[in-house]
């Protein structure tokens, strides 16, 4: 119904925001090249914003799928939006770069506004906690000091709290990295 929309009926920006939808759809259908090609033939001048940043998005999702993470980190290059922190932590997530995994992981624990010693909701309790297995996977303990003494507290009354304290304790690095390790073997 979509390819029929878009070959016939639409055009311009409403044919670009039909695609972005078609990619969409051939992104969950894990047909990355083909929500690339959706997304290239539906090119329109006079996109907002906000589509031209979904279209990007994507247009990555669809890279990351094709295992071209270069490509998705060049198209991601500047954007500053969520969405796009969130692809890229993807990226450096299953490409265990630890480092830059929790670089990103520092912005988006940010952008959810978690505030030490402050009340978490199941989100931000999982960003921090991804934060700590980032950092502790990186042997980064003076970071992972300081992410244990301000959020200590608030990841206590999270659901999340044996497995912050676990992952968050001193002990805990390197650990974690044979543990890695014997699974990858």
């Amino acid at each position: 119904l979509l390819d029929d929309q878009l070959k016939f009926r639409l055009k311009g920006v409403e044919k670009a925001r039909v695609g972005a939808r078609l990619a969409t759809v051939r992104i969950l259908a894990r047909e990355y090249e083909r929500a690339m090609e959706a997304l290239d033939q539906t090119e329109a001048d006079g996109m907002d914003e906000e589509l031209l940043a979904k279209r990007r998005h994507l247009r990555a999702r669809a890279l990351i799928g094709s295992e071209r993470n270069e490509d998705a980190l060049t198209i991601l290059k500047g954007d500053k939006s969520m969405e796009a922190d969130l692809l890229r932590g993807e990226i450096h997530w299953q490409a265990q770069d630890w480092p830059h995994a929790a670089q990103v992981l520092r912005r988006l624990v940010r952008a959810v506004e978690a505030k030490p010693e402050a009340p978490l909701d199941g989100k931000q309790a999982r960003y921090v906690l991804d934060l700590a297995i980032a950092l502790t996977l990186s042997n980064n303990q003076r970071s992972l000091d300081r992410l244990r003494s301000d959020y200590g507290t608030a990841m206590d009354a999270s659901p999340f709290k044996d497995a912050f304290r676990l992952i968050a304790s001193p002990q805990s690095v390197g650990m974690l990295d044979s543990q890695i390790g014997r699974a990858h073997v």
